[in-house]
């Protein structure tokens, strides 16, 4: 007889009987070592169970789904994920299997197909760990593991906006510089708007790589050789920057962008990811791994309303409240909208709001120079600041 599979299920509307009980244990080798019913209490119980498969509701009330996936793999990188979905909400699959899912039912289902992917699914990776095992004498076991958690004390703060033309490049980057500054820590700029990315430009760097290099590279990449695809800036900023050509923008996918995280967060403890204007799913995914997620405006009457629509996207996708901050930038009075007309709007309170400085934001990208650096006394720079005891401080 093969080995029991060990299941936990975290489902709060699922409530298996004895006999499927029975029928799991006596024809799929499948024992239920526990159900929960919130997010949270998953994260918790696969600690100390330490459960083969998971099975979990991709509505599972309190800590949202897609991040109780990455939890439970942090925790356990050889960790199973099964997510369960209705018709209705079947299509955040790509974002289920993005975070770290490794297969998905529909419900309802039955006995007999709870049977099949679990069992198909465990033996595939059971396999995938023996050739692994023999291929390197289990020395690389370790590495494995390693290899696919995401270290707690890294920070990844992601920047979008729906619209083009807020800003947002200008505040990445001095964002990150003011984080390094402060912190003394190891802080990576990824420029992720594929299609139009600047940054590297805006610092007056000239790379050799790009974000595609990385991704053509991906396999033999670590600690010791990520830097070859990094340009280092004055300040002390890593910088991945965006391709080339837009033509290029396809190479880099969701999975290639989550293993790019991976492997800055083995090196960095701050990592900013500047995007490009739309939910295209590769931004989807920086957002969904993101410890906080600014999003930027401005206050002209397209971005108003550009914002509700994204703020309102965010909701849907359940990001939780405080991981989502409105920052409001090139703010002016005489803009005719006010603060309090866009916060109605968004339905969201403003967590910073930036001053209009054109000479400064200029002079900025023309030179290479961070504001943060030689006009750190300057208004504009001081709320920059603000965002960054922010970030610091966790809250």
């Amino acid at each position: 007889m093969g080995d029991t599979i060990k299941l936990l299920i975290a489902d709060s509307t699922y409530e298996p009987d004895g006999s499927f009980n029975h029928i799991l244990k006596s024809e799929g080798g499948i024992e239920i070592v526990g159900k929960v019913e919130t997010g949270d209490r998953v994260v918790e119980m696969s600690k100390i169970i330490k459960p083969d498969v998971v099975l979990l509701d991709a509505e599972i009330e309190g800590l949202d789904a897609m991040e109780a996936v990455r939890h439970l793999l942090n925790n356990d990188p050889n960790v199973l994920v099964v997510m369960v979905f209705t018709e209705k909400n079947k299509t955040y699959v790509k974002r289920a299997m993005a975070s770290g899912a490794r297969d998905f039912l529909v419900k309802p289902f039955t006995v007999n197909s709870l049977i099949d992917t679990v069992k198909s699914l465990y033996e595939l990776d059971k396999s995938r760990r023996e050739a692994l095992r023999a291929e390197t004498g289990g020395k690389n076991e370790e590495k494995e593991a390693y290899d696919f958690r995401l270290p707690t004390e890294s920070k990844i703060i992601t920047l979008f906006s729906t619209k083009g033309g807020v800003g947002k490049s200008l505040i990445a980057i001095n964002l990150a510089v003011s984080i390094a500054d402060k912190t003394k820590k190891k802080v990576a700029l990824v420029d992720l708007d594929l299609m139009s990315g600047d940054i590297a430009l805006m610092l007056d760097l000239y790379p050799k790589r790009t974000i595609v290099d990385m991704v053509k590279d991906m396999n033999g990449i670590d600690k010791d050789t990520l830097q070859e695809y990094l340009v280092h800036h004055s300040s002390g900023l890593s910088v991945l920057p965006a391709p080339i050509s837009p033509e290029q923008a396809e190479y880099v996918t969701s999975n290639s962008l989550e293993k790019i995280i991976y492997i800055l967060a083995r090196s960095y403890d701050y990592i900013v990811i500047d995007t490009g204007p739309s939910f295209k799913e590769v931004n989807l995914t920086a957002l969904d791994m993101s410890n906080h997620i600014l999003f930027v405006t401005t206050l002209d009457l397209p971005s108003v309303k550009s914002s509700r629509v994204g703020l309102d996207i965010m909701k849907k996708l359940n990001y939780e409240d405080n991981k989502v901050n409105l920052i409001l930038n090139r703010y002016s009075k005489k803009h005719g909208i006010s603060i309090k007309d866009l916060e109605k709007t968004a339905k969201k309170s403003i967590l910073n709001v930036i001053p209009m400085d054109d000479a400064i934001a200029i002079s900025s990208i023309n030179t290479g120079a961070p504001f943060m650096l030689n006009n750190s006394r300057k208004p504009i720079a001081k709320k920059i600041s603000e965002i960054s005891d922010f970030i610091i401080q966790g809250k």
